[in-house]
């Protein structure tokens, strides 16, 4: 989805697994003028992404303001997907998730615990069996079009540091940008064989032609 600020006229694409939750939360504070909390209605606990709800890029793209300064946030494909592996797969929910489902995990083959080597190998259904990895393993394209033009901006997850100082200056006051997701950071991703990182290369192929020049390659 998209996040447009008409105080100081910038408009935020966001795509899973790019600093997506921390960028949501600097825009809750510009737009309310208090820092974002977690909280329950009604027994649910609201997350900032039910604040700022995903969307794909066309719906997003209609309703930018004409005049905003516009940018997105990129991750090498590869390791966004081993981010999404360590903070999705091995922690988090997703355990709880496969016993709730057992005959559909059992028919589609997915595990507690599967190696990154095992993930992807098996990603085709791993996304079958939980919308929420499925969106979160969807190429960066549909949340960010297929135009880089569109955009004033784009930054590498890296440049995170560039965008702060960008904002700061933007918006006239100090602009900091937090860390919220850091489930799993500490976990090792064993490395994959040719054979499996073609096969990303090639499920991710638009997003590396798209947005390559903008990626810095880092090891997951």
């Amino acid at each position: 989805m998209a996040i447009y600020n008409s105080k100081y006229e910038i408009s935020y694409f966001a795509a899973p697994k790019c600093a997506s939750s921390s960028l949501k939360a600097v825009f809750f504070y510009l737009e309310n003028g208090f820092e974002w909390r977690q909280f329950t209605r009604n027994g649910r606990v609201m997350h900032i992404h039910n604040v700022y709800p995903g969307a794909p890029f066309d719906v997003a793209k209609e309703h930018c303001p004409d005049g905003h300064w516009k940018f997105a946030v990129v991750r090498d494909p590869i390791k966004r997907l081993a981010s999404c592996y360590k903070n999705r797969v091995l922690t988090g929910p997703y355990q709880q998730r496969i016993k709730a489902k057992k005959g559909l995990a059992r028919r589609l083959g997915v595990t507690e615990q599967p190696s990154f080597p095992t993930f992807v190998e098996n990603l085709e259904a791993y996304r079958e069996f939980s919308p929420d990895l499925e969106g979160h393993t969807d190429p960066m394209s549909k949340f960010l079009g297929t135009d880089v033009s569109f955009y004033d901006r784009i930054y590498d997850v890296s440049e995170l540091d560039t965008l702060q100082a960008d904002l700061t200056q933007r918006c006239g006051m100090p602009v900091t940008i937090p860390h919220l997701q850091k489930r799993g950071q500490g976990k090792k991703v064993e490395g994959l064989n040719a054979r499996l990182e073609q096969k990303l290369l090639d499920f991710y192929a638009e997003d590396y032609r798209m947005f390559g020049d903008h990626l810095e390659r880092l090891a997951a």
